[in-house]
């Protein structure tokens, strides 16, 4: 980086190969304060230009406080370096200080103006982001002094997200327990989340399950779904299916996709999952998630229909209407039950190229009914 100095002094020179020569014999004293401002300012700005050649941005930053807090007057040149560095240390908000001070001193009479109002412009947007997150913080802190807990909940999404800040797990975790530890629901749930991925806290199933369960006890679906999940598989509690119906129907009754899935395979799998087999109340629940456009549930429908006598009687076009929806959305049961309707012609014209295409679908989700149909 090159220095556009003004004039040299002359008359100083010799006090600076002085100092040159007192440096050789001091080395840990690189800048005397007994020297003159004047020629530590020359000592400094030497200093400077080697930190910037061997990028060591934080010793040229240092040597440049040093300058600055001699009283000499700073030329253009060194303020310029100044901001350089801030940027180079992913400080825009001091860089653009620097750059204003640099515009308010010299206005565009230096021959640096152009480089300095480019330089400017190309941080400006940073720097507005910054600042807007810089509010945002005061604002969120503000809510915290009033007893507020959703400031911490959005303090906890910025650091979870990097939003404005640095990305930090344990910090975002941190002002989630405070806001848990009073009573918001949400913050238990995410919570819950956070010990079960292990993110920002050490990983603890147990403890997973006891910030979903005050979540779910506060009628929070998302943690009703995930309890239900827990019981179903003994992740931090006692395998308890009994208890894991109670929270997928509690959350299909407030009109959870999940829950209401979830119930139709445990009616539909009967003691296998804890239940009493019944087809109708599967067909009813999967019936549910599948008006909301889940493709499990519009798949699971079709397949009942398609097939009769499971809660449901035999009818072909309810069975392809269902299984198509399913099958678009990716669902491989769906697409193999299409491609068997194509292939015997039920409800449709017999299509061997369309049960193939659907076939193929479905193996592509590893399908082994269909890798047994594509083999024959």
């Amino acid at each position: 980086m090159k220095l556009n100095m003004k004039t040299p002094r002359p008359l100083l020179s010799g006090l600076k190969i002085l100092a040159l020569c007192l440096m050789l014999v001091a080395t840990h004293h690189p800048v005397s304060a007994d020297l003159p401002p004047e020629v530590q300012a020359d000592l400094l700005q030497d200093a400077i230009i080697q930190n910037i050649n061997e990028k060591n941005f934080a010793a040229a930053k240092s040597n440049i406080a040093k300058y600055r807090a001699l009283g000499v007057n700073v030329p253009p040149a060194i303020m310029m370096i100044d901001a350089k560095v801030a940027v180079a240390l992913k400080d825009p908000l001091r860089a653009a200080k620097i750059l204003e001070d640099y515009f308010n001193t010299f206005g565009t009479k230096d021959s640096g103006y152009q480089n300095a109002l480019g330089l400017y412009k190309k941080i400006k947007p940073t720097v507005d982001k910054q600042q807007q997150t810089n509010a945002q913080i005061i604002k969120f802190n503000e809510l915290i002094k009033v007893g507020d807990p959703w400031g911490h909940i959005y303090l906890s999404q910025m650091y979870n997200n990097g939003e404005g800040v640095r990305k930090d797990y344990a910090e975002a975790a941190k002002h989630m327990r405070l806001a848990a530890d009073q009573g918001i629901a949400e913050a238990q749930h995410n919570l819950g989340a956070k010990y079960r991925r292990g993110k920002g806290v050490p990983k603890d199933l147990a403890e997973s399950a006891k910030w979903y369960r005050r979540a779910a006890e506060q009628d929070f679906t998302k943690s009703m779904e995930q309890l239900g999940s827990i019981y179903e598989s003994g992740l931090g509690v006692k395998k308890d299916r009994t208890e894991a119906e109670k929270w997928y129907r509690k959350a299909a009754e407030k009109g959870s996709v999940f829950g209401q899935k979830m119930i139709g395979f445990m009616y539909q799998k009967g003691d296998e999952r804890g239940m009493n087999r019944d087809y109708a109340e599967s067909a009813k629940f999967f019936r549910k998630g599948a008006e909301q456009g889940d493709a499990a549930s519009q798949g699971q429908l079709g397949i009942m229909y398609r097939s009769g006598g499971h809660g449901l009687t035999k009818d072909y076009a309810e069975a392809f209407k269902w299984l198509r929806k399913a099958a678009d959305r990716d669902d491989a049961f769906a697409q193999y039950d299409l491609g068997k309707m194509y292939q015997l012609g039920e409800g449709v014209k017999k299509n061997p190229a369309e049960a193939k295409k659907w076939f193929l679908k479905a193996l592509e989700h590893g399908h082994t009914g269909a890798k047994r149909e594509l083999g024959n």
